[in-house]
């Protein structure tokens, strides 16, 4: 069962965690391989890890607690940069990365706030 808090940190980011998923899912539908549309599954767990672990930090968490989140992220760019080489379809659909950088960097930032319970 999920806390009041981490059903709030859920809110902040459903939009951006829906993306990802249909991100991963045409990829998936064009490609047909994992490795090249696990970038939206990836970033997309970096926030589950955020939201399941935030159950168990406490404002000030020590920075061991966001090390996973940010490794996550990394696999999650490095899986996008792999994509734009590897994925055979045609190339416009790139373009939709940038939303995916955006998303990063929003699983970055609520991520790391629901870590530390030190929200804005």
């Amino acid at each position: 069962m999920l806390s009041d808090y981490q059903i709030s940190t859920i809110r902040e980011a459903w939009v951006v965690l829906v993306y990802l998923l249909l991100l991963s899912g045409l990829y998936w539908y064009n490609s047909k391989l994992f490795s090249r549309s696990a970038h939206g599954i990836v970033l997309f767990f970096g926030l589950v890890y955020a939201v399941v672990i935030s159950e168990y930090t406490q404002v000030g968490a020590p920075d061991y607690y966001n090390w996973p989140l940010h490794l996550i992220l990394i696999v999650g760019l490095v899986s996008v940069v792999f994509s734009f080489r590897a994925f055979q379809g045609k190339k416009w659909v790139h373009l939709i990365h940038v939303l995916t950088i955006i998303s990063a960097f929003w699983v970055w930032f609520i991520g790391s706030m629901a870590i530390s319970h030190d929200w804005l």
